[in-house]
């Protein structure tokens, strides 16, 4: 959910080559945690969140820190910590930084529905994922678990 990491950019709002982008995503993707099915806060230690990590917090800092989601597979979302599975669903990720310049993250999985009608639970999983990205860029270090 939250790493305390200096300014991505460079000093002067300089922007990182890709290079420098990957070396510091890899860090912060080293030192990220989140919040186990207990409620209790644990650091993502399997490989394939931290790899995802890595590349969502590199892409972040070469966007200019600008948050977004993408689309992961149901293998990578089953990798954190919080993970709540969603029979049939899609998943998506969500990151950013907060007011303190911490990275941050958001998991989230949709199936849907309307009526008997299937639409784009993918989009559903990034809109998801952003709804609950939006209260960690709002508040400094780690939100409690429910809170929305």
């Amino acid at each position: 959910m939250k790493h305390n990491a200096s300014h991505p950019f460079g000093q002067g709002g300089r922007r990182l080559s890709r290079q420098q982008a990957k070396a510091v995503a890899r860090l912060i993707a080293s030192a990220t945690y989140d919040r186990d099915a207990s409620g209790k806060l644990v650091r993502v230690a399997d490989q394939r969140a931290t790899g995802l990590l890595e590349r969502a917090f590199a892409q972040l800092i070469l966007r200019g820190g600008k948050p977004f989601a993408m689309q992961i597979s149901a293998s990578e979302a089953a990798a954190f910590p919080s993970h709540d599975p969603v029979e049939g669903g899609s998943y998506a990720i969500a990151v950013g930084f907060d007011v303190e310049t911490r990275a941050t993250f958001s998991t989230a999985g949709a199936a849907a529905v309307r009526g008997d009608q299937p639409i784009e639970a993918a989009e559903v999983a990034r809109h998801v994922a952003m709804m609950g990205l939006t209260h960690g860029l709002q508040s400094a270090g780690i939100p409690a678990r429910g809170q929305a």
